[in-house]
């Protein structure tokens, strides 16, 4: 009985766990192991015979001792997980811990709570363990979202698949070209979305980058397709690059693909190949007129009658200003596109108008030209060599399109701090719907080239030139026929 006793007795002192026996309502310790001392940094002689009040004074304010007393006068036992306790050493420094416990009641003969055994596990590790875990976790969350939010504002759309070929992840710019979510399910579903070749050949799933990428490993950069775009039943054409993804043994596990929407970059492409043909086609024909009245002067000049001779060099000098005028408009065009400064100065504009005038009479002496202007001089800011190009574009338009024996009108006048310059004609008028093109480059319509040749640059210089002198233009129809084409610049201040 006696080794019972005493092996019952060693196996709780050197119990893995914290053991404390305390009696009475002062909860005076009886018994406390090993394990026990050194969580509390108190010696078996500190401890037994004492009450916890006395010995752990640091423990008052933690609520233990209240603790304590709810648990003997109830007689029910108290579980605490991941407990945080402090206890003061010898030298004074304070020891944080965390602890599992239980506090359970004792009963003496006739079913009175008596005491209370306690038996605790340090888990200090364990908890700074799973908060360095939690912490990770929230960095996690953390750079995900930022992640999410930097790939949503990227002018790319980004996607990203499994093995099976399922997208897991789209950004939002991928969604806005697709027109829908991700489709639902491996490659085989990617019909949903539409595909064809840069020509419009249709393709299968398969033959797409992001299915090569995922199915043979390859990487495809600069690859040009067509997408359907499911809302507004378009298709849009992208530039795209993708890659597989594998894992540490070199496996395919996924692929990513980055996709540019690049409708800009063809409708240039387009404006490019349109602005070739023009200038060919504009430039051929003054070229034609110029090279063979001057050979017909330089071979039979001698020959020539004088009016012959006269009519070959108007033919000449009014081809080689319109290929003058389209030189500059392109000049023009090329530094207003490159954003350079420029600075504006005051500037007499009923000046500037008159000389514009005159410079259109002189070439078309037969075009009656009537000019109101305002009795006051406009002083606005403006460039000059704008202000006359832009006249001078407006004139010419005029004489294109307005019919042989009527006038061009031009009137100059003040409204709200601006001057306006109109320049009237009584051609076929613009459309409603030719209005907010009229001004774009390259812009023709089908019954302007049929009337007069050009390259639909001359108004696109002349709402560049505008803008950057901080003014606006505008086009409408002209009552009793015709069209108005009107401009306004700010006053110089008085």
């Amino acid at each position: 009985m006696q080794n019972d006793i005493e092996f019952l007795q060693r196996l709780i002192i050197e119990a893995p766990a914290g053991i404390a026996v305390l009696r009475g309502p002062d909860h005076v310790f009886e018994l406390v192991n090993t394990r026990f001392e050194a969580y509390t940094r108190r010696s078996k002689a500190q401890l037994l015979g004492r009450a916890v009040k006395v010995v752990f004074p640091e423990i008052a304010d933690q609520g233990y001792i209240s603790l304590l007393d709810s648990v003997l006068s109830s007689g029910k036992n108290f579980v605490g997980n991941a407990m945080e306790v402090t206890f003061t050493d010898d030298a004074g420094v304070d020891h944080l811990i965390y602890v599992d416990f239980v506090y359970q009641p004792t009963f003496d003969a006739v079913g009175h709570a008596d005491g209370i055994f306690v038996l605790a596990t340090e888990v200090t590790q364990q908890v700074h363990a799973r908060r360095e875990v939690e912490s990770l976790a929230r960095d996690l969350r953390l750079q995900r979202d930022r992640f999410q939010q930097v790939v949503d504002v990227l002018p790319q759309g980004i996607a990203i698949g499994d093995a099976t070929g399922a997208i897991t992840y789209s950004n939002a710019e991928a969604r806005r070209i697709w027109g829908q979510p991700a489709v639902a399910g491996g490659v085989d579903e990617y019909v949903e979305y539409g595909l064809w070749s840069i020509d419009g050949k249709p393709l299968a799933p398969s033959e797409i980058a992001y299915s090569r990428s995922l199915l043979k490993g390859e990487i495809v950069n600069n690859e040009q397709m067509l997408v359907g775009n499911k809302e507004h039943g378009t298709r849009i054409p992208l530039l795209q690059n993708s890659a597989p993804l594998r894992d540490e043994d070199g496996e395919i596990v996924g692929a990513v693909i980055a996709f540019a929407d690049i409708t800009r970059l063809k409708e240039l492409e387009r404006q490019k190949d349109d602005f070739l043909g023009l200038v060919s086609h504009e430039m051929r024909t003054p070229l034609t007129t110029i090279i063979g009245n001057a050979d017909a002067l330089t071979r039979h000049g001698d020959k020539l009658a004088p009016e012959a001779i006269a009519s070959a060099q108007r033919d000449i000098r009014a081809d080689a200003e319109r290929l003058q005028q389209i030189v500059e408009n392109m000049l023009a065009l090329s530094w207003v596109e490159s954003h350079r400064e420029i600075e504006l100065e005051p500037v007499l504009l009923n000046r500037l108008i008159t000389n514009a005038v005159d410079d259109h009479r002189r070439r078309f002496p037969e075009r009656e030209i009537v000019v109101s202007a305002a009795s006051d001089e406009c002083v606005v800011d403006a460039v000059s060599s704008y202000v006359l190009q832009v006249v001078g574009n407006l004139l010419s338009n005029a004489e294109k399109y307005g019919p042989a024996g009527d006038p061009i009108e031009v009137t100059v006048s003040r409204e709200k701090g601006v001057a306006v310059v109109r320049v009237l004609d009584r051609g076929r008028g613009v459309p409603g719907r030719e209005a907010a093109q009229i001004f774009e480059p390259f812009y023709r319509s089908d019954g302007s080239a049929q009337r007069a040749a050009g390259m639909g640059l001359g108004l696109s210089v002349c709402k560049r030139l505008i803008a950057v002198q901080g003014g606006e233009i505008w086009c409408s129809p002209r009552e009793g026929g015709g069209s108005e084409f009107g401009f306004s610049l700010a006053l110089s201040p008085e």
